[in-house]
């Protein structure tokens, strides 16, 4: 269920901006503007890196900032990411975080007093850098204030660390503007008044001032002024009757039509009666809205019909329409045609295809979702019935390829939620014809996602083959798209699941030579081609790849909180973490340097290739293949530094064998041929090592899983402890079966 939407200060939206906020506003698209009249490609700040942001990035970003995300009659401009596919999208936000920080170092060191860099700081998450620039400009340059401040306003929480001193810092700079503000001419002042309570922060144990009283100090101290005519439209919408609010509202709004603040008035008026009256119970569940939603579409044509300038809530006005709550709704089926009527007419205006999630928000959410409940209560069938207005839909809109990839996406979606295999594949096969005849089509951004999206349902869904022939298509039509790279990586990981290494390392190293690849795509592409290299047991060439993925990092394209490059390589499969050295799904600067050091080291002293060949093999839990590496290094490197440790990846995987054998299961669920013998092997193997930390506890982790099948238990929780001859194993044995987990280890689904 939607929230209200507020007209009273609320941490992380714009203030006077009462619903949902846009990613890019006007002082960032400013920003991008400003970068983009000089070379925004900043030299790195190491030498050796041939990497260099393309200002074909900058020019996408600022694509998206500088224009309306909505044109009457025109398509909408295509946004920064609009090519991710919805299951690559979270890799896009880590993309858009590094290129705003770039943005964000170039702005700043540009011009370190302008608002622009404060919008820009704040987006790319550094307060204290953004707290830098308003000082300054509060005390040289005050006429800037107030744009300062709305450009603070737009992400304040960020302020909110007092670890690092940013609330007080804050509360020093807001006094200090206090000050100058008898300095400025009177807009101007009221301009910086007005935005200043949306960033103080309050003291605690001081009772703050309550909001309305300062509205309407403002309103007195500022009278005449734009400022004041916002806190007394403020005011207005602080009653507590929802429908005297609405009538006020609409009242303030005709004393001042054809204004911004006018139709800003009328804009909370009708998105009061599109979404509030039914969460405020003013209108009860099960209600036939059908008169309010007409009344939410005269309002939102009152906006859009010229009366009022061009601004934000005249661009948002279809919005109202389209993002119209009901609870649990109840339509008379002599008011489905009118509803539907009202439905087509604003979604022509404005068929928008949300990038994260078509099919849960926006247009998407409304057909999917909503329509064909309204269909069915004009007593057709839902579905069918859907899929008709669908392709009526497309005949009629300015991009119909943008319907027809919503309809192929809402075919894969019916198809996953039907149970009757038949049908299922039906609608798949439906949905695949759909989205392939889509991207075959033509060039445009529906032809490319439509693309992409197949490729990455097979990839998700494990089908690696025919994910190999979509990301090759989609890369031979679309190598300069701005999810090329992630399809580069994509296939590879697809080849590599089908076990053809070859194929799969020069799939990231495709990645990685191209002229304007980003940092992301670098650092994963060489780690991948250097796992890639291991596999075919060219280390040194492994070696010079991680080289160069350590060279290639980037800090301002890491993940926040984990400092790692994420790109899951596993779908569904949980973090390894403890003692399985398997491959990570995340990328580390200290793996990659360790990972190089330990390859440098291991091939100065003799048999360094036997003992690599072997870990890399246990780190893809290829336990037999790894026992013949393993043990010819023992066997010829007996007193090298390196062989205990060869000894306990090989007892390791001597381990995994054994508890792959044991696993089997014969008549009735006892035991297969053999499995006694298997588990003696694994007390003989553990009996014969010294182990020391984290080794005892993975073997012991194997053994403990492999001793309660072969008893018959199902949990390690049911007290079946195996034994074993060297204490501290038996030790850790029992804490597995007494905690239910292996201490420093988490076993793999999968032995082979």
């Amino acid at each position: 269920m939607r929230g209200l939407w507020f007209s009273e200060p609320r941490r992380g939206i714009w203030p006077l901006h009462f619903g949902p906020v846009t990613c890019f506003n006007a002082p960032k698209a400013s920003a991008f503007a400003e970068t983009m009249s000089s070379n925004p490609i900043r030299a790195a700040s190491n030498s050796h890196m041939r990497l260099r942001v393309p200002a074909v990035w900058f020019a996408v970003l600022l694509a998206a900032s500088a224009f309306p995300a909505v044109v009457h009659s025109q398509p909408p401009p295509i946004e920064p990411g609009a090519d991710f596919p919805r299951e690559d999208y979270s890799v896009w936000l880590v993309v858009e975080r590094g290129l705003k920080d770039q943005a964000a170092d170039i702005q700043l060191a540009k011009a370190p007093e302008s608002p622009n860099t404060v919008a820009l700081l704040l987006d790319a998450y550094r307060p204290g850098d953004a707290l830098a620039v308003l000082r300054r400009i509060v005390e040289h340059r005050p006429e800037r204030m107030g744009a300062a401040f709305k450009a603070a306003s737009t992400n304040p929480q960020r302020f909110n660390d007092e670890g690092r001193g940013y609330v007080s810092e804050l509360r020093e700079i807001v006094l200090k503007a206090r000050q100058q503000l008898r300095r400025l001419p009177r807009e101007q002042a009221a301009e910086a008044a007005w935005y200043l309570p949306f960033i103080d922060f309050p003291v605690q144990g001081r009772t703050p001032v309550p909001w309305d009283d300062q509205l309407r100090a403002l309103m007195a101290e500022y009278g005449g002024t734009q400022a004041a005519l916002r806190a007394e439209l403020t005011l207005l919408d602080r009653g507590r009757d929802i429908r005297k609010n609405i009538v006020a509202l609409e009242a303030f709004a005709r004393r001042h039509a054809g204004t911004a603040i006018g139709a800003h008035a009328l804009h909370i008026a009708a998105s009061h009666v599109a979404i509030n009256i039914p969460i405020t119970g003013a209108e009860p569940p099960g209600a036939d809205p059908t008169e309010r939603l007409l009344r939410v579409a005269a309002l939102a044509r009152e906006l859009q019909s010229g009366a009022y300038p061009e601004c934000e809530w005249v661009r948002r006005a279809p919005h109202l329409v389209i993002g119209f709550f009901a609870s649990e709704p109840r339509y008379a089926k002599e008011n489905v045609s009118r509803v539907i009527a009202v439905f087509r007419e604003f979604l022509l205006k404005n068929f928008d295809v949300s990038a994260v999630n078509p099919l849960a928000s926006g247009v998407g959410y409304l057909i999917t979702s909503r329509l064909p409940g309204i269909f069915g209560a004009g007593g057709d069938e839902p579905v069918a019935r859907t899929d008709r207005f669908l392709l009526d839909l497309e005949t009629a809109v300015p991009e119909p390829a943008s319907v027809r990839y919503l309809r192929g996406l809402w075919y894969r979606q019916l198809a996953d939620a039907e149970k009757d295999v038949g049908a299922r594949e039906a609608w798949q096969r439906k949905s695949e014809a759909t989205l392939l005849d889509l991207g075959r089509a033509g060039s445009d951004l529906y032809n490319r996602k439509a693309l992409a999206s197949l490729a990455s349902i097979e990839f998700k869904e494990r089908n690696w083959r025919i994910a190999v022939e979509r990301y090759r298509e989609y890369l031979s039509r679309f190598p300069r798209s701005e999810w090329a790279w992630v399809a580069g990586l994509r296939m590879g990981q697809s080849e590599q699941l089908l076990g053809r290494w070859v194929e799969a390392r020069r799939a990231y190293e495709f990645v990685t030579s191209a002229r304007t690849a980003l940092p992301p795509a670098l650092v994963l592409g060489y780690t991948f081609a250097g796992r890639a290299s291991e596999a075919l047991a060219e280390f040194q060439r492994a070696r010079t790849a991680y080289q160069r993925a350590e060279r290639a990092w980037d800090q301002r394209f890491v993940a926040p909180y984990f400092g790692t490059y994420q790109f899951f390589t596993r779908l569904n499969d949980e973090l390894w973490t403890g003692c399985d050295p398997r491959s990570k799904p995340d990328v580390s600067k200290e793996w990659l340097r360790g990972r190089s050091t330990q390859l440098q080291r291991s091939f100065s002293l003799p048999g360094g290739a036997l003992l690599e060949r072997g870990r890399f093999l246990v780190t893809e839990s290829v336990w037999r293949e790894a026992i013949a590496p393993l043990d010819e290094f023992v066997r010829l490197y007996s007193d090298s530094i390196n062989a205990a440790e060869a000894r306990e990846l090989l007892t390791r995987a001597r381990l995994e064998v054994a508890a792959a054998a044991g696993g089997a299961r014969g008549h009735r669920g006892r035991p297969a041929h053999g499995t006694r013998s298997a588990c003696f092997a694994c007390n003989r193997a553990i009996r014969v090592q010294r182990f020391r930390g984290k080794g005892r506890a993975c073997h012991a982790s194997v053994h403990h899983r492999f001793a309660i099948g072969w008893r018959g238990a199902d949990d390690p929780r049911s007290g079946a402890v195996p034994r074993a001859r060297d204490p501290r194993v038996r030790g850790s044995l029992g804490n597995c079966a007494r905690d239910g987990r292996c201490v420093g280890h988490q076993s793999h689904p999968r032995s082979r």
